[in-house]
C-alpha cells in the first residue's frame, strides 16, 4: 500500500540551545512476515515503526526530483547506504547541479535531512554526512550497528522505501511511497567478497525478496541489530516462494573509515570514524551479538 508523506524544508534549522535526545534502537525481525515481499501495509502509522530510522535518498535538480534507493541512520547526522545509487549522478552532485536528500518518517512527522558529504571506499557501504533540512525533531532514532556477521540459517529482515511519484520545490516534498518490508534467511557468508567482479567485497547472500529502489534498505539480524546495507538482488522468480537471493554488505569495513566531514558538529577531532561516534556515545555497536549503547 502506498502513502503520502509530507515535509517542509528550512532554511537553517535551529540547532543551539535546542535539545535532542538521541538513541540506538534494535529493530527485532517480524517473524510473522512471510518470506514473500511484502509492504509494511497499513495506515501512516505503520511507516513511524523504524522513527525515522529508514530513510528514501532522493536526487534533485532544477527540473528533476528522484527518489533513487534507501538508507538507514545510524547516529545524529549519520546514514550508511549504498554507494552505486549514487554513481549516475556523480558528476552532477560533485558540480553542484544536483542535491542530494535523505527523507524518513518518525512519530513527529516527516524528517527531511540534507546529504552534504559522501564517504566511500572499494566496498558498496557509503557513509551519509547528513545535516537537517526540515524543523529539528526531539529525538533522533538511529540503528544499532551489529558488530558480527549474521549465521548461516539466522532468520533476517530487509527494509527500505520503492517511491511511487515524488514533488516538490526547493522548501517542500510531498513523496507517494511503498515501506517494503522482506523477511527471510542467511543462505552463505563471504568475508572476502563472493567474486573478483559483482561483489568483491565481504557480503551476506540471502534467501530473501528485495525489488527496487531498496537498495542501500536495513538489513537486521534476528535481534534487530543492523549487519549490512542492500546491494543487489535477482527476482527469483523461479520457485513458488520468490526469495531472491539478495545480497547484503557487511558493515564491518566501514567502521574505521576516516570521515572527513560532517554535516552536524559534534566536537569531534576531525579525521573522525563510526568507532570515535560509538565512544562519544552518538552511536551504538552492539557487543558480540548483544546489544549495546
Amino acid at each position: 500500500m502506498s502513502h503520502v508523506a509530507e515535509a517542509t524544508a528550512v532554511e537553517e534549522p535551529a540547532l543551539t540551545g535546542v535539545r535532542i535526545d538521541i538513541e540506538s534502537k534494535s529493530f527485532p525481525v517480524h517473524l510473522n512476515i512471510d518470506n514473500e515481499r511484502v509492504p509494511f501495509h497499513g495506515d501512516l502509522s505503520n511507516w513511524e515503526h523504524f522513527e525515522g530510522a529508514v530513510l528514501a535518498i532522493g536526487i534533485r535538480g532544477e527540473k528533476y526530483l528522484e527518489v533513487v534507493g534507501s538508507a538507514v541512520l545510524v547516529g545524529p547526522g549519520i546514514a550508511l547506504a549504498a554507494r552505486h545509487v549514487f554513481t549516475d549522478h556523480m558528476s552532477e552532485l560533485e558540480s553542484g547541479k544536483f542535491s542530494c536528500f535523505a527523507f524518513g518518517i518518525s512519530p513527529e512527522g516527516g524528517v527531511l535531512w540534507s546529504v552534504k558529504h559522501l564517504h566511500g571506499d572499494a566496498s558498496d557501504v557509503v557513509i551519509l554526512a547528513l545535516k537537517p533540512a526540515s524543523r529539528v525533531q526531539s529525538k533522533i532514532v538511529s540503528a544499532v550497528i551489529a558488530s558480527d556477521p549474521p549465521a548461516i540459517g539466522e532468520k533476517i529482515m530487509l527494509v527500505g522505501f520503492r517511491a511511487a511519484k515524488v514533488e516538490g520545490n526547493s522548501m517542500e516534498m510531498a513523496a507517494t511511497a511503498e515501506l517494503l518490508v522482506s523477511v527471510g534467511h542467511v543462505a552463505e557468508v563471504f568475508p572476502e567478497g563472493r567474486d573478483r567482479v559483482m561483489l568483491p567485497f565481504p557480503c551476506v547472500e540471502v534467501r530473501c525478496k528485495s525489488v527496487g529502489g531498496m537498495s542501500g534498505g536495513a538489513a537486521f539480524d534476528t535481534s534487530g541489530n543492523l549487519f549490512g546495507i542492500l546491494t543487489s538482488s535477482f527476482d527469483g522468480h523461479e520457485g513458488p516462494s520468490h526469495q531472491g537471493p539478495s545480497y547484503v554488505s557487511l558493515l564491518h569495513t566501514a567502521l574505521d573509515r576516516p570521515i572527513e566531514n560532517l554535516g552536524m558538529n559534534f566536537d569531534l577531532t576531525m579525521p573522525c570514524t563510526l568507532r570515535d561516534f560509538h565512544a562519544r556515545k552518538l552511536l551504538a555497536i552492539a557487543d558480540g551479538r548483544r546489544d549495546a549503547g
